[in-house]
This record gives C-alpha cells, sequence and structure tokens, in this order.
C-alpha cells in the first residue's frame, strides 16, 4: 500500500489494516450523523449507493468509488453522479490494496462542475401524495 500520510481520513470503525494513512475512526453507533461527516469532508471513498451518492451531489462532495458488480443500479447511479457532480473511479484492486494516491489526486484534480439540482424531492413527493389523496378522498364523497 502507498504512503498517504498527508491526507486524513474519516469513517465508522476502524481504520484498515493496510491503510498508510491518518485516520479518525467513529463508532458505528455515534451522535454525529453521517451527513454531517460527509459535509466535513473533501471528498468521499466508497461504493456506488442510493444513499451516498445522493448525498454526495447534495452536498457536493465529490467521489472516488469502487464499482459493484452485484449492483444492478451501478450504471445508473455512476451516470448520473458523472452528469451532475465530480466521481473517480477507482479499481477494485488498488482500492484493497490501499492503492489510492492516483485516484485522490485524479478526483481533486478535477472541475467541480456542478449541476443545479433540486433537493426537494421530499416536499414534492409529499405534495403530489396529499393531491393525489385528496382527489380520491373526493371521489369517494361523491359517490
Amino acid at each position: 500500500s502507498e504512503d498517504l500520510s498527508d491526507f486524513y481520513f474519516v469513517g465508522f470503525g476502524p481504520k484498515p489494516k493496510w491503510l498508510k494513512a491518518k485516520w479518525i475512526g467513529l463508532p458505528h453507533r455515534t451522535p454525529i450523523s453521517h451527513v454531517d461527516v460527509l459535509e466535513a469532508c473533501d471528498a468521499v471513498v466508497g461504493k456506488p449507493g442510493y444513499g451516498l451518492f445522493s448525498e454526495a451531489l447534495a452536498h457536493r462532495k465529490k467521489v472516488l468509488y469502487i464499482a459493484r458488480q452485484d449492483f444492478p443500479e451501478t450504471l445508473f447511479l455512476v451516470e448520473g453522479l458523472n452528469r451532475y457532480g465530480c466521481a473517480r473511479e477507482i479499481l477494485r484492486d488498488d482500492f484493497f490494496t490501499g492503492r489510492w494516491r492516483w485516484g485522490l489526486e485524479a478526483l481533486f484534480d478535477l472541475p467541480p462542475l456542478w449541476a443545479d439540482i433540486r433537493l426537494d424531492g421530499d416536499e414534492t413527493i409529499a405534495l403530489r401524495l396529499s393531491q393525489f389523496l385528496g382527489a380520491k378522498a373526493f371521489q369517494q364523497e361523491l359517490v
């Protein structure tokens, strides 16, 4: 593994044995929210998932990711993150052997071209559901 001592990493749980870097380990049950930790970071290292990628986009955090072969949505999540955010793939072999420097440096060299995206999906869904349910209730009253 590479010497990454000029980087600080924050993670939930113990530091990976092969990672040669400064590590701030948080317990899995911490009063600090995942979003607050994400907000404090310059970038995120992880695997494609709805939660991680949507939070990275919402908080404009760059993502260094490893592909997931077992997750059919990976292609679409990565495409969306590259279209609306900023990401770089790292090979699985490099990830699990601590060879992250090239990926991190390439990621930090990418220009931060963030698309303006709406972040009010919960409110939009709630409004549409209430409109739909309100219409259904009104129709039932007519019968």
